[in-house]
């Protein structure tokens, strides 16, 4: 995936000038990761929990699976994943739980939805 995600803030005293370090955790999304998996878990989770709130609960389903299939290539299609997560955020937007959940997925997959 082609996006760099870092993502933190500054607690405590920051340095600055020659000879200093910056400690800072950084997440890079990457297609297959424990981070991208641990996050699809959740939002399976998720959809199985309001999937019957939804209009097209089964539709979601099975754009998260293809989701799942693409993260789980060695080379996903990039632009499939990003319209298949695109989709399943407007399907499932109303419920904010899982808006949140597949955009958390879409940021460990190095994808940026609007």
């Amino acid at each position: 995936m082609g996006d760099l995600n870092i993502s933190g803030g500054n607690q405590g005293p920051i340095n600055t000038g020659s000879g200093t370090q910056d400690n800072r955790n950084m997440t890079i999304g990457v297609a297959g990761s424990p981070a991208a998996e641990d996050a699809l878990t959740r939002l399976e989770r998720l959809l199985d929990e309001h999937a019957p709130r939804l209009e097209e609960g089964d539709e979601a389903r099975a754009d998260l699976d293809d989701v799942r299939d693409q993260a789980r290539k060695e080379k996903p299609d990039e632009r499939r994943l990003a319209d298949t997560l695109k989709r399943l955020s407007e399907r499932v937007a109303a419920v904010g739980a899982l808006a949140v959940a597949v955009k958390e997925v879409a940021a460990k997959l190095g994808v940026r939805l609007p």
